[in-house]
């Protein structure tokens, strides 16, 4: 007479059994870490690039051609503007010409995290330059 239960054999079958799938799904998890820990540095770089963006709208390439600034704790931005067309005078709502003259600039960014390269790119720039 056979007793209920498992025997030994099949007990380590269901265990090795087990024992792949916990592995199946820890690689699974650890992919999915990896994954996260990239977006993340993407959504990091996007969002250094937004705030760059902001700083470089308020610089007047006439008077800071090119600089540097801190985006943060790890982030650096420099930037150099060279003129793209000729100045013209700048003109008010009824198209008076006001004493300021107005000039496009292209300024070539680059930003840095811990020293490394990390994004660069370029934006058209309106410089103003006042009265002599």
């Amino acid at each position: 007479m056979r007793e209920a239960g498992f025997t030994t054999v099949e007990l380590l079958v269901a265990l090795a059994i087990f024992s792949i799938g916990l592995f199946a799904l820890l690689e699974v998890k650890v992919g999915m870490l990896d994954r996260q820990k990239r977006q993340l540095g993407q959504v990091d770089m996007l969002v250094q690039e937004s705030n760059a963006l902001v700083l470089l709208r308020k610089v007047n390439p006439v008077t800071e051609p090119s600089g540097s600034r801190s985006l943060g704790d790890k982030h650096i931005l420099s930037w150099s503007a060279r003129r793209t067309s000729p100045f013209t005078p700048q003109l008010e709502w009824l198209g008076r010409e006001t004493e300021y003259a107005v000039a496009t600039y292209r300024a070539d960014y680059l930003i840095r995290k811990n020293g490394v390269a990390t994004t660069r790119g370029y934006v058209e720039l309106i410089g103003r330059r006042a009265p002599d």
